[in-house]
C-alpha cells in the first residue's frame, strides 16, 4: 500500500466524525468520500495518523478529521 503523504487524495474505506472548520460542530463523512491530506502524525513513512480535509458540497463547508493510519 503507498503511504500517503501531504496534499495527496484519499478515498475513505468507512465513514468518519469529523468537525466543521470554524462552525463547532461535527459530522459524518460517508464511506467512499475524497478528502486532502493536511497533516501526517509521526514518521511520514510508517505515520500514526492523518489530519484529513474534506469539502462539504451539501451543507457548503470545509471539515477536518483526524484518521488512524490503520484505518486508511
Amino acid at each position: 500500500m503507498k503511504v500517503p503523504h501531504d496534499s495527496d487524495v484519499i478515498c475513505l474505506r468507512e465513514a468518519v466524525t469529523a468537525d466543521v472548520i470554524g462552525e463547532g460542530r461535527t459530522l459524518t463523512i460517508p464511506a467512499g468520500a475524497k478528502g486532502v491530506v493536511v497533516l501526517v502524525y509521526g514518521d511520514p513513512m510508517n505515520p500514526a495518523a492523518y489530519e484529513i480535509e474534506f469539502y462539504v458540497q451539501e451543507q457548503n463547508c470545509y471539515a477536518l478529521a483526524t484518521i488512524e493510519a490503520k484505518k486508511m
